[in-house]
């Protein structure tokens, strides 16, 4: 087992310093818009802070960990583990008090923690390690699928459901489907066709509630007033402004505030009270109002940076596991970003999930940091064998 601080001079760096570039955009970000609260929290600030700080560092210290130490054996004879404690902890988060409509969420001691993240780093450990070894092996549908289908199952009606958490219900199905896209054997064909089908559907189904009619159906959906609310908003931010659609409303406010140079690092107006969630799901709006044009870039460019080193070496490796894990990654920054941005913009309806390494929040940031770790791993792997074999 090694244990490092840093990554070695031949390796490939690029994840690495992207990762903490967006840590730290976040850091600071994080402390800008908490000024925002601090007339009714005079700690705010520091309170924030500090929990950032705390959360970056346990997910540097997972990142390093899995980045030299990585293994496919290893994780292999953990999941078995994982999955019981994963499913305690969903359990657990119940008999909590919602946040923000959500019961997802374990508070102890000023922190919290957010289960369903971690299961997103399992369905891809899974997908990639258990699920691609048993279909090599070309088995039955069933045989194939029997585990992952009632766990993932369970898991999905839990969050979605129990937990009132859809936005995290749509990302996991996201994941999980890409990541299948991707595993091999003739028993997913047919899963792989309905995955694809699936994709277009939904596409034409969002095409479909941006209509009058769309509008009209949404009442009939079965989810709560307030994710209703939320498909309206998508088609309409200026519907009910004072009830349904303020904060998409405020969003929109606040990315025209920033202009193409911003007010000024600290100069938010919209972060004092008028923005709800500036420090996390609405971070990205604060930014660009402070920073303008250069704040976006410094968002998206590493977030590029990241998805496309990762995208090149799952293109590279012949090994499946290997390509579930890069792609499996990629699509949970990608999914992330899209309803993150997509949302706050009023491009497609709002999600409520944070923009990964930059809103304030533990549980992403140290699932996110906890895969990329692994992703470095596994790229310097396949470095290291493209040297041996020159």
């Amino acid at each position: 087992m090694k244990i490092k601080l840093l990554p070695g001079k031949n390796d490939d760096l690029t994840v690495y310093i992207a990762t903490l570039v967006l840590s730290a955009v976040s850091l600071v970000m994080v402390a800008s818009a908490s000024v925002g609260i601090a007339s009714q929290q005079s700690d705010a600030v520091s309170y924030n802070m500090i929990r950032q700080v705390v959360y970056f560092l346990i997910g540097y210290a997972l990142m390093m960990f899995f980045y030299y130490n990585f293994s496919a054996r290893l994780v292999r004879g953990l999941l078995p583990f994982v999955v019981v404690a994963l499913t305690a902890l969903l359990i657990l988060t119940l008999i909590y008090a919602p946040v923000n409509g959500a019961k997802a969420w374990l508070h102890f001691f000023g922190f919290s923690l957010q289960p369903s993240e971690f299961v997103k780093v399992y369905i891809i450990l899974y997908l990639a390690i258990k699920l691609t070894r048993k279909a090599e092996r070309n088995l039955d549908f069933w045989t194939t699928f029997k585990w992952p289908t009632i766990v993932l199952g369970f898991w999905f009606v839990v969050i979605a459901y129990l937990q009132s958490d859809l936005g995290t219900a749509i990302v996991i199905a996201m994941i999980t489907a890409i990541c299948l896209l991707v595993v091999p054997g003739k028993a997913l064909r047919l899963v792989k066709l309905a995955i694809k089908l699936g994709f277009i559907a939904a596409c034409l189904f969002v095409g479909f509630l941006a209509t009058a009619t769309g509008v009209a159906f949404i009442e009939y959906l079965p989810i709560a007033n307030y994710q209703k609310l939320r498909f309206i908003g998508f088609v309409n931010p200026f519907y009910e402004i004072d009830r349904g659609t303020y904060q998409l409303f405020q969003s929109l406010r606040t990315f025209a505030r920033g202009k193409f140079f911003g007010v000024g690092f600290g100069n938010s107006q919209q972060k004092f009270g008028y923005l709800p969630e500036a420090r996390t799901d609405f971070i990205l709006p604060i930014i660009i109002e402070e920073l303008g044009l250069f704040g976006l870039a410094l968002v998206v460019l590493p977030y590029c940076a990241i998805l496309y080193n990762i995208f090149h070496y799952a293109v590279k490796t012949e090994v499946r596991s290997e390509k579930v894990i890069l792609v499996g990654t990629i699509a949970y920054l990608f999914v992330h970003f899209l309803l993150n941005v997509g949302g706050v913009s009023a491009l497609i309806p709002m999600t409520g999930v944070p923009l990964l390494l930059i809103s304030s929040g533990g549980s992403s940031t140290m699932s996110v940091m906890l895969l990329l770790g692994i992703c470095q791993n596994i790229i310097n792997k396949i470095r290291w064998e493209e040297n041996a074999s020159n």
